[in-house]
């Protein structure tokens, strides 16, 4: 499973558009690999944050943890786009993910291979 950050694509006048996915993305990173990758498509997260007044820690409950959870309960090799333990994602989804493996799948380190890095035991 592929995950990481969202990164937005840059338009030619330099501003970011959220709307489509960057070629640095974690989504468009994990569909060019053939990964298994969790994203919420087309705006839905949004439309999905109002429709049900969830909060952030709600969505990351309801929708990252059970990818997560079935990821590695499966034994699939998990592995980061972005450094979740940088100082910069602190509290974001990224930052998230990578405390919950630890906590509840006991990940113990990160191995960066590559561009990757890799949730190890």
């Amino acid at each position: 499973m592929t995950l990481g950050k969202y990164r937005p694509t840059i338009n030619s006048d330099g501003s970011e558009n959220w709307k489509i996915a960057g070629d640095d993305s974690y989504n468009v990173i994990a569909q060019k690999n053939g990964d298994m990758y969790f994203d919420m498509k087309d705006g839905l997260y949004d439309v999905t944050l109002d429709k049900y007044n969830l909060s952030y820690q709600n969505m990351f409950d309801y929708f990252n943890v059970p990818a997560l959870d079935k990821a590695a309960s499966k034994g699939k090799t998990i592995r980061f786009t972005h450094n979740p333990e940088m100082k910069e994602y602190a509290g974001l989804f990224t930052d998230k993910e990578w405390k919950h493996l630890q906590e509840k799948w006991e990940y113990l380190y990160l191995r960066e291979e590559g561009e990757f890095w890799y949730a190890e035991k």
